[in-house]
C-alpha cells in the first residue's frame, strides 16, 4: 500500500516512470499502445524522458496515470 502511495507521489512522469517495476512498465506501455495507438520506442523514450510530450500526449498519459486507467486492463 505505501509503495503505491510513493509511486503516485513522484514529482513528473519521468520519476512516476521510473518507480514503477518491470511488470507495472510494460502493462502500462502495453496500455498506452493497445488503447492509443503508440509506438513502442516513441512512448518509452518519451517516459524516460529521452524526448519530450507534445500536449497532446502529455495530457492522455497524465490522464492514464491519475485514473490508473492501465491497472484496470
Amino acid at each position: 500500500m505505501q509503495e503505491n502511495e510513493v509511486k503516485k507521489s513522484a514529482i513528473t512522469i519521468n520519476d512516476y516512470y521510473a518507480k514503477l517495476s518491470k511488470k507495472e512498465k510494460s502493462q502500462i506501455l502495453g496500455y498506452l499502445i493497445t488503447h492509443y495507438g503508440f509506438r513502442y520506442n516513441t512512448i518509452q523514450q518519451k517516459l524516460t524522458g529521452k524526448s519530450d510530450f507534445n500536449p497532446r500526449d502529455l495530457l492522455v498519459v497524465k490522464t492514464v496515470i491519475k485514473e490508473d486507467l492501465w491497472r484496470s486492463n
